[in-house]
Order: structure tokens, then sequence, then C-alpha cells
């Protein structure tokens, strides 16, 4: 009977063991899948050539964005259509990634059209352009839909970092 329960304390230490190195094994597997996420992305996109845009809403305004519309030098880069969900996400102080891609060092244009419904239900369809200059390093742009006060047309600004 002792044999039997020596037996079984082994083997249930030997199934601990086991969990316990599994478990270790899980975590550097996780760890090296996010070394080499962040070596892709190196690779990929390096700092000389790694552009992005993104878009945020001014968490006061009304303004209710149908669409959007990316150009770099007059060259489509990227579109989304709008549902209820992703609107209520921007103004919960969401960042939504328009584009992450490459642009070659030197002066670019981007514009950014945007369609939608004001605060007074009319609907607005502007263009917003920035001419930026591609350095070595990586260039972010945040464009920022807000409105008028007192008046509720929408503006749209741009940050840059």
């Amino acid at each position: 009977m002792s044999q039997v329960v020596h037996a079984n304390s082994d083997q249930t230490q030997n199934n601990q063991d086991l969990k316990a190195e599994a478990s270790q094994l899980k975590q550097s597997i996780i760890e090296l899948n996010q070394e080499l996420h962040a070596l892709e992305q190196a690779l990929i996109y390096p700092p000389e050539v790694k552009f992005g845009v993104f878009l945020s809403l001014d968490d006061k305004t009304r303004f209710k964005l149908d669409s959007i519309e990316l150009f770099v030098d007059d060259a489509l880069i990227s579109t989304h259509l709008y549902q209820n969900s992703d609107i209520q996400a921007l103004l919960n102080g969401g960042v939504q990634q328009l584009y992450l891609g490459s642009v070659a060092p030197g002066q670019h244009k981007l514009t950014a059209s945007f369609k939608g419904q004001g605060r007074s239900g009319g609907y607005f369809k502007r263009k917003k352009s920035l001419k930026f200059d591609k350095t070595k390093n990586a260039r972010y742009i945040e464009l920022i839909v807000s409105e008028r006060p007192g008046i509720g047309e929408p503006v749209f600004k741009v940050k840059q970092w």
C-alpha cells in the first residue's frame, strides 16, 4: 500500500513539473513571437520609409462620419466606411489606424476626403490636404475631427508626431 501512495505522489510531482515546464515554454514562445513581430515590422517598414495615418474624433463633436478616403500624392491608399460602433469607439477616445505603410523620403501630399452628417442634419463632404516632408525618421499623422463651436460645422485638424 505504501508503494502505491509513493508512486502516486511521484506521478503528481511529475505532472506538476511538466505543467510548470509547459508554462515556461509557452511564455518563451510568446516572447519570441513578440520579438519576431518587431523584427518583421522593422524589416517591412524601416524608419526611413515608415508612414502612418490615424484618425480620432473630438469627444464633443456630433459630426457623424460616414466615410473617409486617403490619398498620398493623389494615389488612393485607404478607405473606410463607418458604422455606429466605429463612431462610438472613436467618441470614447479610440484612435483608428487608417494606414501604416511605406513612403519614400521626400516631399509628399496627404489628402483626406471626409463625408458625413453634421449636427444640424446637413450632409458634408470636405477635403483636408497636408504637404509633408518624409525624412529618414518614421512619420505619423493624426487627423482629428471636431466641430466649429456654435455653428456645428465639421472641422478637420492635423497633428504630426
